[in-house]
């Protein structure tokens, strides 16, 4: 699992400025992107609604239109499973892409990439359930 620091996201920016993180990642394993978002709330009690799409190199791995809570809070999501066709190093990225126009803001927070789960190579399915980690020492 690594874990992500991400800056808010706002619909204005140029696209090469998204934040992104470079990770090494490995064939034949299944890997998922999770993180939270707040929609912006304005003085007047109003919540913009910025909508985001997540990127593994240059292929979409999800679409996200966050939840627009009334207090303003944090809410939980994650992409579907994904694979990388070859071991290398991949920029993980979150876009704003304001599919609703306007002035709109996505605070983010706490990405993470989970995985690591081996696929057999016959049907796609996971072979093992634990996520392997570097050893100590």
């Amino acid at each position: 699992m690594s874990v992500i620091a991400w800056p808010r996201l706002k619909s204005d920016h140029p696209s090469s400025r998204w934040p992104s993180q470079a990770m090494t990642l490995m064939i034949n394993r299944a890997y998922a992107v999770s993180f939270l978002v707040a929609q912006r709330r304005f003085a007047n009690g109003g919540i913009n609604s910025q909508t985001l799409q997540v990127k593994v190199g240059n292929r979409v791995i999800g679409d996200f239109m966050p939840t627009q809570t009334i207090d303003g809070s944090y809410v939980l999501y994650t992409s579907d499973a994904f694979t990388v066709p070859a071991v290398g190093t991949y920029n993980v990225v979150i876009q704003g892409t304001n599919t609703q126009g306007g002035d709109n803001t996505a605070l983010i927070d706490q990405v993470t990439v989970t995985g690591g789960l081996v696929l057999t190579r016959r049907t796609g399915r996971v072979l093992k359930v634990k996520v392997r980690s570097p050893r100590n020492g």
